[in-house]
């Protein structure tokens, strides 16, 4: 690991202090978020692996984008800010946020598009590891949206092909928690 992935990845774990992803430290989400994209040929790629460390940073921590500018090279920290949602309208829901964060956000850059797929492919993976068909069901609802993302912004096949197959394990899944 070069050292300013490390240097940057202790930062981040600091940064969220005792924050838990499910039962687990926060950390252990990153770190999957970072599997998830060296998975899908990014292992060499220092930018996107320290995007993905970051990209709850500004979401689920104190710190700021200014902050964040000079900690990290221009192209991380606005792909961290593009990934981060917009503050919730009164009254709209999750998808609504989601959807204009990323028509007004995510959708500037093909770097960011990657880091919200690669959370998003962590995120449906924890679920169905930990055996959460609550979350399962909302992913799944949101599915369409996200699949909508890859197609249009020419996002790897190999990563649309796989959000499919996650899609049907979801469904299994969750057919078998009802019976």
């Amino acid at each position: 690991m070069k050292q300013e992935i490390k240097a940057f990845r202790s930062l981040v774990e600091a940064a969220h202090g005792d924050q838990k992803y499910g039962k687990q430290p926060y950390i252990n989400h990153i770190d999957h978020v970072v599997q998830v994209a060296k998975r899908f040929g990014y292992c060499d790629d220092v930018n996107m692996i320290m995007g993905c460390l970051g990209h709850d940073l500004l979401e689920d921590t104190n710190m700021n984008l200014k902050t964040l500018r000079t900690l990290v090279p221009e192209e991380v920290a606005m792909g961290i800010f593009n990934v981060t949602d917009e503050v919730r309208k009164e009254g709209e829901g999750r998808l609504e946020n989601k959807e204009r964060t990323f028509h007004n956000r995510t959708s500037k850059s093909q770097f960011a598009i990657k880091i919200k797929m690669f959370d998003r492919i962590a995120n449906i993976e924890s679920c169905i590891a930990e055996n959460i068909p609550k979350l399962l069901l909302m992913y799944l609802k949101e599915h369409t949206f996200f699949e909508s993302i890859l197609r249009a912004h020419e996002v790897e096949p190999n990563v649309w092909r796989y959000m499919g197959y996650l899609k049907e394990t979801i469904i299994k899944h969750n057919m078998n928690v009802c019976k």
